[in-house]
């Protein structure tokens, strides 16, 4: 969600005028908040635009404090209402994928892993574009189980 934002930009408009750090902002007008922006400061993310986990693990290997969804689902009273669903399929989807998925990079004709540098489709929202890659089903998963219970 950090390294790259389904809503780069949040927008809100104000109901009233007002002075935020100095700057008049009169009623009705359209703010653009950069989320991008916010989630690419390199002085909170050194080395922003690179996809490092890591950066998110305290030395002793838990989570710290800084979460990016306080940010990514916009801001004030207006933030996403379908946030917290939004993370928690995020996080059984890409669960999901993995336990019973096996990513790797796409081959050659001669064999050799095919490199790429992920690029993303611009505008109102971002999605990856095309990639070349391989997903094949995970080698322990041969029986699935049914609702009812019974192995097929």
């Amino acid at each position: 969600m950090r390294w790259q934002p389904l809503v780069p930009l949040v927008r809100h408009s104000g109901t009233s005028s007002d002075v935020y750090k100095g700057f008049y902002i009169p009623d009705g007008v359209t703010v653009v908040a950069n989320a991008w922006a916010v989630s690419h400061d390199e002085t909170r993310y050194p080395n922003a635009s690179q996809f490092i986990p890591e950066r998110f693990f305290t030395p002793e290997g838990r989570l710290n404090d800084d979460d990016p969804a306080q940010f990514i689902f916009g801001f004030g009273r207006r933030i996403c209402p379908g946030r917290h669903t939004a993370d928690a399929s995020m996080w059984i989807g890409i669960a999901m994928l993995l336990a019973t998925f096996h990513f790797a990079h796409a081959k050659d004709a001669q064999g050799n892993d095919i490199e790429f540098k992920p690029s993303f489709v611009h505008g109102g929202t971002r999605r990856l574009m095309e990639s070349p890659c391989s997903i094949s089903p995970r080698s322990h998963i041969t029986r699935t189980m049914l609702p009812t219970g019974r192995q097929s």
